[in-house]
């Protein structure tokens, strides 16, 4: 071969590489600028992504209302079928479609979802053993912990135990085994709760009552000396103790021995690590501890939450404080703005009849010359005890007061002089729901003397019959005030008794606990069942069940539902939730405390779904789906509905139909608390007072999930088809809407 073929096939050779190099370079820049491409649709998609998280956020910073529900713009506006976003098979958003200068280049669903409408796995559940228990130890609606596990699709009694003790680590203790970590046995051990689910009662002066745990008149065993030692709420899952180990995002579930992917998928979208409640009212104020605040801020809870009645928001307020103190006498309260003093109740007997001016007595034969009438002979005065437990009245005392409750009570009062102390007798025990009855054995003669008649003391037989102690009594005709005295002058009740003129009708009360007796015709019945006796009127309780009202607790109160308990200061009438009467209290004060620090794992009953409803103690699948229908509720105190009269079948309402599912036990005729009686009001709030504590209305962290795509949109008709698709992004966060400042607690790019 010569020199021109080597040549030619040497030069046929470079070309060939150039040109191999050539089209390398146009394929590595095609890929680079398809790379590049792809990067910049990508981050376009994030982006979008971002934009739809944008948008979410600020339909949660311009909703300003005091409670959260789906159908608002924070999630409506969002909501579709086009989507699933949360990976449940369902279609749950929208398509928001994107145009620059009149084409598609992008769109993206959102789903917000409000994180306390979800169970918490790290509050919900706990592994004390109580006597009331079926599943765990803890049963009075006092803390999170007391929310089932088991409500949620495929978690039995085993694994919800399994949860738990994965949390408290390997020594299967809240906190430190055997150690206060939170520092608040002092207190615990005194606060008549079974905060460690362990009581059993064991005393002799116990009552049946509500099978909840907490105590009865009488039961002060549930408080040991470790009550505040390994109990529920010694787990901080933001600064655990001990070798605790929170739950730090729901996938965490899956290390669970049992819950497996199939579970996890099952329940994935109604749990949370993340919820927590501000304690704060329908203004976005602070509520007020029921357990820690002076009288006067109590009232003014009252007042904010409808108790608009000087008279009775100041009776009440006296009697929130001796339902939760632990003396035996009652508190009194001088208010200057109705120029009054007002007494709290106790487990104490009480005025209940005055006979003040018992008809003319005969005078006696032979002394008509002498004796013009006699007078005044045979009062007596009334004491009752209702409840059902002896109460020791030795040193007790009863005499006149000169505090009336208005000027012409205060002069009667101080004209009312004649009445001598009456002491009664060392070691006097007033028998369960029994009288002790002060007759009298002096009169007053009007004497002749010359053109003038002079009054004179005149010994009588003592009357009425049958009085366990007889004492010379002699009350002002016109009324005046008695003041009853325990043994240590603490001042028992000051009331008001009335005008009598010589008759036999006596004054008597109905309720013996308000301090009002009533004028009415009919003989005196001193030691028996007054005249006026009608508990009917209060539209709450009977003639059979009426003791039930009768409760004091003497403890702190446990749920702000057991303020249903609180005698409201007339006759026959406590705090009535069950009606809507005055659930406006509930709106304004809490038993959380610190009240500032958040209530981790409240549920939010406005977004909750039904299986975190039943999650709730005493909610079943009935009640649940009747909660859901009746929504939304601005208050905690509306999910007790609306009261109606009508029959169930008959009526139409979803909150009317509420009301009489939450008060069923009190209206089946059952004693369904196990304390003696049936159908009382009670019963009626029993259930709304076990998760009372445990709900919400308002809510402060959500998770948004954000789907973007970036869109080339070839043939230009404003429609995504196949093929069109640039680039996809899924991003998930968790928005703390509470905080301050606002922030994002959680941020995953999901892909």
């Amino acid at each position: 071969m010569d020199n021109k073929g080597v040549a030619i096939i040497i030069v046929i050779g470079l070309l060939s590489l150039l040109l191999v190099i050539g089209l390398s370079f146009l394929l590595l820049m095609r890929l680079q600028e398809k790379g590049a491409a792809n990067y910049l649709f990508s981050v376009r998609a994030k982006n979008i992504a971002r934009l739809g998280i944008e948008k979410a956020i600020v339909q949660l910073k311009a909703d300003k209302n005091c409670y959260d529900v789906e159908t608002e713009a924070w999630h409506s506006d969002f909501a579709g079928d086009e989507v699933d976003l949360d990976g449940d098979g369902k279609g749950d958003s929208k398509w928001v479609n994107l145009f620059k200068k009149g084409k598609l280049v992008g769109r993206y669903s959102v789903l917000t979802k409000d994180e306390e409408g979800k169970l918490n796995i790290n509050e919900a559940g706990n592994l004390s053993k109580g006597s009331y228990t079926r599943e765990q130890g803890i049963d009075e609606g006092w803390k999170p912990s007391e929310i089932v596990l088991t409500a949620l699709p495929g978690i039995n009694k085993g694994l919800s135990k399994a949860m738990v003790k994965f949390r408290y680590g390997k020594d299967e203790k809240p906190g430190k085994k055997e150690f206060d970590d939170d520092k608040n046995n002092s207190r615990l051990v005194k606060d008549g709760i079974d905060n460690d689910g362990d009581w059993i009662p064991a005393n002799d002066r116990k009552l049946k009552g509500r099978r909840n745990g907490r105590p009865n008149p009488g039961e002060e065993d549930c408080d040991e000396g470790d009550e505040g030692i390994d109990e529920p709420d010694e787990f901080y899952s933001r600064s655990p103790f001990g070798d605790d180990q929170p739950f730090v995002t729901i996938e965490d579930l899956k290390r669970v021995k049992g819950i497996g992917e199939k579970k996890f998928e099952a329940i994935k979208n109604i749990i949370t690590t993340y919820s927590y409640d501000k304690n704060i009212n329908s203004e976005a104020k602070l509520r007020m501890n029921v357990n820690t605040e002076p009288i006067e801020r109590i009232k003014y809870a009252l007042r904010k939450g409808g108790i608009t009645d000087s008279d009775i928001c100041n009776q009440i307020a006296v009697n929130i404080i001796d339902y939760r103190d632990k003396n035996n006498f009652p508190i009194s309260n001088f208010d200057p703005n109705t120029w009054k003093t007002y007494y709290g109740i106790e487990e104490t007997p009480y005025l209940n009849e005055v006979e003040a001016s018992p008809e003319p007595l005969d005078v006696p034969p032979g002394l008509e010359e002498i004796i013009t009438k006699i007078f005044d002979g045979g009062e007596y005065i009334e004491l009752y005890n209702p409840y059902p437990f002896d109460i020791p009245i030795g040193g007790w005392r009863i005499t006149t007061s000169s505090t009336g409750t208005s000027f012409l009570h205060t002069l009667y009062s101080l004209l009312n002089m004649f009445l001598i102390p009456i002491v009664i007798p060392e070691g006097t025990v007033i028998p369960a729901n029994g009288y002790y009855t002060i007759g009298d054995n002096i009169a007053i003669a009007l004497i002749k003397a010359g053109k003038r008649t002079i009054p004179v003391p005149w010994p009588i037989v003592p009357t009425p019959s049958g009085c366990d102690q007889y004492h010379p009594i002699l009350l002002f005709d016109f009324g005046g005030n008695l003041r009853l005295e325990d043994s240590s002058s603490h001042a028992i009740e000051d009331t008001y008794y009335g005008l009598d003129f010589w008759t036999p009708i006596s004054l008597q009360k109905n309720d013996p606990r308000v301090k009002k007796f009533y004028f009415i015709p009919g003989t005196g019945t001193p030691g028996k069942p007054n005249s006026t006796f009608f508990p009917l009127i209060g539209k709450e309780v009977n003639l059979i069940n009426w003791q039930s009202s009768c409760a004091v607790k003497n403890y702190p109160f446990a749920t702000v539902g057991e303020l249903g308990d609180v005698h409201r200061g007339t006759q026959w009438k406590t705090i009535n939730f069950w009606k809507g009467e005055d659930i406006g209290i509930c709106d304004q004060l809490t038993t959380a405390e610190p009240v500032r620090e958040p209530l981790k794992g409240r549920i939010n009953i406005n977004t909750a779904s039904l299986p975190v409803l039943m999650g709730l103690p005493g909610i079943d699948e009935n009640l649940a789906k009747k909660i859901v229908s009746a929504r939304p509720f601005e208050t905690i105190g509306e999910i007790l509905g609306e009261y109606s009269a009508e029959d169930e079948e008959e009526e139409k309402d979803p909150k009317k139909i509420l009301n009489k599912a939450m008060i069923a036990k009190g209206m089946d005729g059952d004693d369904n608390d196990s304390d003696g009686f049936i159908d009382e009001d009670d019963e009626k709030e029993e259930t709304f007072r076990r998760f009372a504590n445990l709900i919400t209305v308002r809510s402060n962290l959500f998770s948004i999930i954000s789907l973007a795509q970036s869109v080339r949109d070839k043939n230009g008709n404003g429609i995504v088809e196949e093929g069109e698709i640039l680039a996809e992004k899924k991003i998930k966060v968790i928005y703390d809407r509470g905080s301050f400042p606002r922030k994002i607690r959680f941020y995953k790019e999901v892909q």
